[in-house]
């Protein structure tokens, strides 16, 4: 065998070696922190050629599933550890009691879908639902509601709606204390009380709490954009 062929044999081995050979790296593409909501799964976008172990650095606030996905068991502040066996991450989490809900006020019910994709659930044509429902979680959704009673023009949406259960009315409450500032009560006709609160970073967007807002859930915190357009005080759902 010639010289010649004998280096490229070499050389195509060597390449061959080096295609097949291991990244030690890991790395994670996510948001950092990840934020989370109460009660909700989430599975970490990680890159790496070896196995994975995850670890929580504090199991009060976060588990690991069986699966890898994080899962937020209560509202507070954590971190992940992860490890390929070569290289080590950790990754701070904050679980909310909930994810914002969207602030697009002023979007029709298309262009609703169009940002957000389409909804978990709809009722009618005034509410879109997104969030999840299933039994494991404490809060339930969010919604993009048509509110005639703010604004007459029926084609808008002008608010945000998020159902709480009662059992979390403390986080609720600390919620509201460390981002708004309470503004007045107001009773409807049917004697329900609704709290009003500013918040604090951001004088044009208002929100509101009231019991038993629906018959499925105990609380909804609303959100609606002051545009200076003449909100009213009724509230429905």
């Amino acid at each position: 065998m010639k010289k010649t062929q004998i280096l490229f044999i070499i050389a195509a081995a060597l390449l061959a070696m080096s295609c097949n050979k291991k990244s030690k790296d890991l790395n994670y593409n996510g948001e950092n922190p990840i934020i989370m909501a109460l009660h909700d799964t989430i599975r970490p976008d990680i890159d790496s050629d070896y196995d994975v172990t995850m670890t929580s650095g504090d199991n009060n606030f976060v588990t690991i599933l069986k699966d890898g996905s994080v899962y937020g068991k209560n509202v507070g502040e954590a971190n992940i550890n992860m490890d390929n066996g070569y290289n080590k991450l950790t990754i701070p989490v904050n679980v909310e009691l909930f994810i914002e809900p969207t602030f697009d006020f002023g979007c029709n019910a298309d262009e609703i879908i169009k940002r957000h994709g389409e909804p978990d659930y709809r009722y009618g044509d005034s509410i879109v639902v997104y969030g999840n429902s299933n039994n494991n979680n404490m809060f339930v959704s969010y919604a993009c509601t048509q509110m005639v009673f703010y604004l007459n023009n029926n084609a808008k949406y002008y608010e945000s709606d998020v159902y709480i259960k009662k059992g979390l009315e403390y986080l609720l409450n600390k919620y509201l204390e460390d981002r708004f500032v309470f503004d007045t009560i107001i009773t409807n006709d049917d004697d329900k009380d609704y709290y009003y609160y500013h918040s604090k970073t951001d004088s044009s967007i208002k929100c509101g709490k009231i019991e038993n807002a629906n018959q499925w859930e105990d609380f909804c915190l609303f959100y609606y954009k002051a545009d200076g357009k003449g909100f009213t005080t009724n509230h429905t759902n």
